[in-house]
């Protein structure tokens, strides 16, 4: 077992590059560069002063405007809005009678859902004048059944509208079950806190 000044002679050989003059038959490297963070900054040219002053104030500027950013509301919404969870995948819609021709029809419109998601939310939102303001995101996996009692499981696709009314948002869900040709989607009213289904 190496004792510690081995060891400490053993990691200077193995890090530094620059040679030293051999002691007891090692050879011995001098540090090259900063031998600490402070260090480093001070070489560079930037030194952080280790006490800090009680009355200095940090302001954060708005680089476009040149103006200092604060903490001010600068608007609150009167209508809540929500979100509307659903899938891009189709599985619940009987797009055919005939059980070859629908699992091929809901593969080319799953395939289609997700090849232009983007193209066919932004044709249903486009439609009302009241959304100025959306966050689209993909949220985990999850498993949903459907009224025929069937079982999928499949990722879904969030949209959070701010600002909008209870009625607006309902018929926001049901444009996205048609164009996105769902069965259901997921409502989650900000308005009066309530989860529902809409066709």
């Amino acid at each position: 077992m190496k004792n510690s000044r081995d060891l400490f002679e053993m990691f200077n050989i193995v890090n530094h590059t620059n040679a030293v003059k051999p002691v007891e038959g090692k050879v011995r490297y001098k540090t090259v560069g900063a031998k600490s963070l402070m260090e480093a900054f001070q070489l560079n040219g930037f030194s952080i002063d280790r006490k800090n002053d009680a009355t200095a104030k940090t302001t954060y500027i708005d680089i476009s405007t040149d103006s200092e950013l604060n903490e001010e509301i600068s608007y609150e919404f009167e209508d809540k809005g929500g979100i509307i969870v659903f899938s891009v995948n189709v599985n619940a819609v009987q797009l055919s009678t005939n059980k070859v021709v629908r699992v091929i029809k809901n593969t080319i419109e799953t395939f289609k859902n997700r090849l232009f998601k983007d193209r066919k939310i932004n044709n249903v939102l486009s439609s009302y004048e009241e959304i100025f303001g959306v966050s689209v995101g993909n949220y985990v996996a999850g498993k949903y059944r459907s009224e025929n009692g069937s079982i999928y499981e499949e990722s879904s696709l969030s949209i959070e509208i701010i600002g909008i009314t209870s009625d607006v948002l309902n018929r926001v869900a049901e444009s996205l079950a048609r164009e996105f040709q769902q069965e259901t989607v997921l409502v989650k009213n900000y308005e009066d806190n309530r989860i529902y289904l809409v066709k």
